[in-house]
């Protein structure tokens, strides 16, 4: 339930921190993907991991991932009501390695669901419409957060404009351009591409460069901030906070708005999102005057009808419980809508 009032809000600001950014890195192996994403936030990370790639990491705490329910239950307990307070004491960090692997288990997941081999099976693209339906509200609540989150990819090759003259191959984070992965590379506040420099004269290997930019005919990379440097190298835990944190003070400049620490930012969104709760009172409150007016233009029946219809028969507002919130704002909706097609005026309570 929420309540609002758009003349209030006050504007957004820009926090120069790694909190509650979302980042994406890849490339192929060895490049040092999940070794640099585990020292970000050293004893506050938790890894979701989706293949064994955490033998040589330590200062994380990991949680083995073989399902789609697997990662249903970890997005839970991060963000639902009863473990996110103790989750947020403990994890600042939350490392998906590897992301790319995640459509697929939600694809396999949906196909339990519907009972069929191949979503494919489903009439008129139902069981598609369901993967992208659950891995978009999945994912967009972990993005949401509040946690630094760092999600990891292989790479692959990707032709585009295929059979014409502008075709040209790039590599591309693995999954991300189909339907149920698009939001793994529309999320991130940066797409950082890793390439590796193979070794020295000495046969040790040179550490990666990370790409911030899109380079077409080469690699996918970008994201909301356009300022952070191109490059960061050698990609390393330091240069990547740095070129972050630049990023975000030359974006605040450019905006003209205040660059801040990260506490500021969730502060406001915390205060934002208390307001929009409402109360079981607040609620019948809100639905009296346009509940009012509609009965004194006549349309009894039609109130009758639209409170029937989520309160049962013989239902009223005012008998209302606390478990009927959802519902009494689908009547004030439902009410608001109907006033609205009938030219009904009237005043929203203070």
């Amino acid at each position: 339930m929420a309540t609002f009032d758009i003349t209030q809000l006050e504007e957004t600001v820009i926090s120069s921190s790694l909190f509650g950014k979302i980042i994406l890195l890849y490339g192929t192996n060895r490049t040092g993907k999940t070794m640099v994403a585990s020292q970000l936030f050293p004893g506050r990370t938790l890894l979701v991991a989706t293949e064994k790639g955490y033998n040589a990491i330590g200062g994380v705490r990991k949680v083995d991932i073989d399902s789609w329910g697997d990662f249903r239950v970890v997005v839970t307990q991060l963000t639902g009501k009863k473990k996110k307070e103790a989750a947020r004491k403990m994890y600042d960090c939350v490392m998906v390695d590897v992301a790319d692997r995640l459509p697929n288990l939600c694809n396999q997941y949906i196909c339990q669901q519907m009972d069929v081999d191949n979503l494919a099976d489903v009439p008129y693209g139902g069981g598609y419409a369901a993967l992208n339906k659950e891995f978009d509200t999945q994912v967009n609540k972990l993005a949401l957060s509040g946690y630094c989150v760092i999600l990891i990819c292989h790479d692959e090759f990707k032709t585009f404009n295929a059979d014409t003259k502008d075709e040209y191959e790039m590599i591309i984070p693995k999954n991300t351009f189909s339907k149920a992965g698009n939001c793994l590379k529309d999320i991130p506040d940066f797409n950082i591409y890793l390439e590796p420099n193979g070794v020295d004269e000495e046969g040790h290997v040179i550490l990666s460069t990370g790409h911030t930019a899109l380079h077409k005919n080469r690699f996918f990379a970008g994201g909301r901030f356009p300022e952070c440097p191109e490059k960061i190298d050698p990609f390393t835990a330091d240069n990547l906070k740095e070129a972050i944190k630049v990023a975000c003070e030359r974006r605040a400049e450019a905006l003209g708005v205040p660059c801040v620490d990260y506490a500021v930012v969730e502060e406001k969104n915390q205060s934002e999102e208390s307001s929009k709760k409402v109360t079981l009172s607040e609620m019948k409150n809100k639905i009296d005057p346009v509940f009012r007016k509609l009965l004194k233009e006549g349309y009894k029946e039609s109130i009758q009808a639209i409170v029937e219809r989520f309160l049962g028969e013989g239902g009223k507002v005012s008998k209302a419980t606390e478990s009927d919130l959802k519902k009494l704002q689908f009547i004030y909706d439902k009410l608001v809508d109907f006033a609205e097609e009938n030219d009904v005026e009237w005043e929203e309570s203070e």
